[in-house]
């Protein structure tokens, strides 16, 4: 009874669009207060144990390198160099939103930050070529959604920290469908543009002098992504490192490059160190929430509903892609994590279901939430710098929607799809 007021306040305190962090916390206390076999002191000890979290520190790292790129010149060289190689595909623009989006997903992981930092310089430039500015909107906020499923990923991280998976495991696992969703974008986007759907100006096919200074400009950006991936996958550094890293080359670009000055430095620390509280006190909170959960054994519980169904464990996987996506229509993707994982994990596990192509499902169907209202912050960032109409992004994303599920049932019904990069990586 106790468990179950738990999770009512939890829902009431969201319903009324409480902070989704303060609503774990007041609904875990909830429980403590009504139960009473626990000290109120294992709120203290588990908030301790969440920061005590060696691949916690990636997050940090990858949110400041990410506030750094957007700042100091490094989107603008990205999205110039995908101009120049795919600017003149049926689409124009919109692919090379979507290139420039892959490209910087492998140095950030943040969809926010690629909807925000990137997705201005798209956006003003798609607006000033004559772009509706609804299809503006919609391609930066769907192609921003390859940057947690590409690594690295912020998600990912969370995920790893919370079901006990390698990060570099979900990194090598995310890489196949990150590139196909990308590409899938692309398709889409060309058959938009060739049926009408869309405004989509053609331009001229870039010269060899014009593809070699975009290449040249952007030579020492394009090596991030490499740099980092490189190494987590070889072992020279693990994802936590790999943050760090990113944060030094990234700055030193900024600064070589003058678009960043020793006195911006401190605003950038200011913005990095304001995201990472914010999800840090979420993580605190989760860690609580998940420590009850575990206790009241709801995963064991889970399992055995489940399994009184009788379902086939691919069934149980598109049921649970059913429940993410109805979901991501009222809670923020990074809660939704947060919460499912303490409960599914363990039962996918006793299913034979492998946890890091939940990871990259899971961070898949978040995604889809990101894009659809009313919680939709990707289409809210992206409508608000377009300055167009819900209704007006809503009608040309439709169609943007196809690769994300069709991603989500490849995901489901095919997991070499994720598994076979991490095996041959790393051999598990």
């Amino acid at each position: 009874m106790t468990l179950l007021l738990m999770f009512v306040s939890l829902v009431f305190f969201i319903v009324i669009r409480m902070p989704i962090a303060m609503s774990m916390l007041l609904s875990s206390f909830l429980y403590l207060l009504l139960d009473g076999r626990f000290s109120y002191t294992i709120m203290a000890e588990r908030v301790a144990s969440a920061m005590d979290s060696f691949p916690f520190l990636a997050i940090p790292f990858f949110i400041l390198a990410a506030e750094i790129m957007n700042t100091g010149g490094i989107s603008d060289r990205i999205f110039n160099f995908a101009q120049a190689f795919v600017g003149h595909i049926q689409g124009g623009l919109g692919q090379v939103n979507v290139m420039a989006s892959i490209i910087f997903s492998g140095m950030s992981g943040s969809s926010a930050a690629d909807a925000a930092g990137l997705g201005a310089i798209e956006i003003k430039a798609m607006l000033k070529e004559g772009y509706d500015p609804g299809f503006s909107a919609a391609i930066t906020a769907a192609s921003s959604t390859i940057g947690p499923i590409f690594p690295p990923s912020i998600q990912m991280v969370l995920y790893g920290v919370m079901a006990q998976v390698s990060a570099g495991h979900l990194f090598a696992a995310g890489m196949a469908p990150g590139l196909l969703l990308g590409a899938g974008f692309m398709i889409t986007v060309a058959i938009m543009a060739r049926a009408g759907m869309i405004k989509a100006p053609r331009r001229p096919r870039a010269s060899l002098k014009e593809i070699l200074r975009a290449t040249r400009e952007a030579a020492a950006c394009l090596l991030i992504p490499v740099v980092l991936l490189g190494g987590i996958f070889t072992g020279s550094f693990t994802p936590t490192e790999a943050g760090a890293v990113a944060v030094i080359l990234a700055l030193s670009l900024a600064l070589i490059y003058r678009d960043l000055t020793f006195r911006d430095i401190p605003e950038l620390l200011i913005n990095g160190a304001l995201a990472s509280g914010k999800v840090a006190f979420l993580i605190a909170a989760a860690n609580i929430f998940g420590w009850i959960v575990t206790r009241e054994k709801l995963g064991h519980m889970a399992y055995e509903w489940i399994v009184g169904l009788g379902l086939e464990p691919w069934a149980i996987l598109l049921l649970i892609n059913v429940l993410f996506f109805v979901a991501g229509l009222f809670i923020e993707g990074v809660a939704i994590l947060m919460i499912s994982v303490p409960v599914f994990v363990p039962v996918l596990d006793k299913l034979g279901i492998h946890p890091v192509s939940f990871g990259v499902l899971v961070v898949l169907l978040n995604m889809i939430g990101f894009l659809t209202p009313p919680v939709g912050v990707g289409t809210y960032i992206a409508m608000e710098l377009a300055g167009a109409s819900l209704e007006e992004v809503m009608r040309p994303m439709i169609p943007l929607f196809i690769p994300l599920f069709v991603m989500a049932l490849l995901i489901t019904f095919w997991p070499p799809i994720t598994l076979a990069i991490p095996k041959l990586i790393f051999g598990f």
